[in-house]
């Protein structure tokens, strides 16, 4: 067993975006299982270090990357993936993609949410109390 990340893509017929986080079944060979992607998109940062950001969904045309535990495949091997099957109406192929990696682990970042108060605004400008808990975290967000 092992972490995949794939290059996966949205089937063209299928009516909806695929949420991160949603259960899906994989068919890879001649196995079936059913894993939870981890949708992710490459952000290259100016140091030619290239992150993976992760998406709340996939992109309605294009591919995007995923991240899920399985099996081990070699690389190169295509896939397909089915939202449900409990819901006949609706019983279509739902993904495509073919395997890029195989790693025990894969570091995906996360959008950063800062929570804090505003204790002084002035006109477009909101100075925030508590966003930080020191002055490295502070160096660090904005860069100095």
């Amino acid at each position: 067993m092992a972490f995949l990340r794939v290059k996966i893509k949205k089937h063209r017929w299928y009516p909806h975006v695929l949420k991160n986080k949603d259960p899906l079944t994989f068919s890879i060979g001649w196995r079936k299982f059913q894993s939870i992607p981890v949708f992710t998109m490459e952000d290259e940062t100016g140091n030619s270090e290239v992150n993976m950001r992760m998406i709340k969904y996939t992109p309605k045309f294009g591919f995007c990357y995923g991240v899920f535990y399985s099996p081990m495949y070699a690389v190169g091997t295509t896939f397909l993936s089915i939202s449900t099957v409990a819901d006949q109406s609706h019983f279509r192929i739902c993904a495509t993609g073919v395997i890029v990696e195989v790693n025990s682990q894969f570091k995906v970042m996360k959008k950063l949410k800062l929570i804090g108060e505003p204790f002084k605004v002035h006109k477009n400008t909101a100075f925030v109390k508590g966003m930080f808990n020191s002055n490295l975290e502070a160096a660090k967000f904005t860069g100095a």
